[in-house]
């Protein structure tokens, strides 16, 4: 009975067919903003979460670094010149706005076996705005001769990026094919 109806009214399927898309378009599109939660896996009333904001009120900083960066001096890094182009880097790492704290040891810790690279850690002030402080610090230093940038902070970045740009590429194929298939069966 509902196929005979559609069968003689073709053109008003199909106009209430892209009606509702539209309608479904302009109703469904804010969804999208809406389920962004921005703590990613971690559940925002659970303990851990709560110590960590304990500790960030309690010091003023976040609980751990979240930016990373190897330092490749052009000597060793315990020479005269690895150290002072590891002071160099830490300084610019330090005078970037929203960065707490930058950590770096000479040993093992958080340098190579071979004594060529090591790495500084920066911790952020609590409540900072990390994307800003993230392109702030590839500004700064993304172009540095020696100096590769990484950590939690830069990897969240990249993959939001990255993921964006796949799913406006897979929803570019899906919806055209979707809608042939739908011409096709329907």
């Amino acid at each position: 009975m509902l196929t005979a109806r559609i069968a003689r009214h073709p053109r008003r399927v199909l106009l209430g067919a892209l009606a509702f898309l539209l309608v479904a378009i302009v109703l469904g599109g804010p969804i999208f903003g809406a389920l962004e939660d921005g703590d990613g896996f971690v559940a925002r009333d659970s303990e851990s979460t709560r110590a960590v904001e304990a500790a960030e009120r309690a010091s003023g900083a976040e609980a751990s670094p979240g930016v990373v960066a190897l330092v490749r001096p052009d000597g060793a890094v315990g020479s005269d010149a690895g150290e002072q182009r590891l002071r160099e880097v830490a300084r610019e790492l330090g005078a970037v706005p929203g960065v707490a704290s930058v950590q770096g040891a000479r040993g093992p810790p958080l340098t190579s076996t071979d004594g060529r690279t090591a790495y500084l850690a920066a911790t952020l002030d609590a409540g900072v705005d990390e994307d800003a402080v993230v392109s702030a610090l590839e500004e700064r230093l993304g172009d540095a001769r020696g100096v590769t940038l990484g950590g939690s902070l830069l990897a969240d970045d990249q993959l939001g990026a990255q993921i964006s740009e796949d799913l406006g590429r897979a929803e570019t194929f899906a919806f055209p094919l979707l809608l042939l298939l739908s011409f096709l069966f329907f």
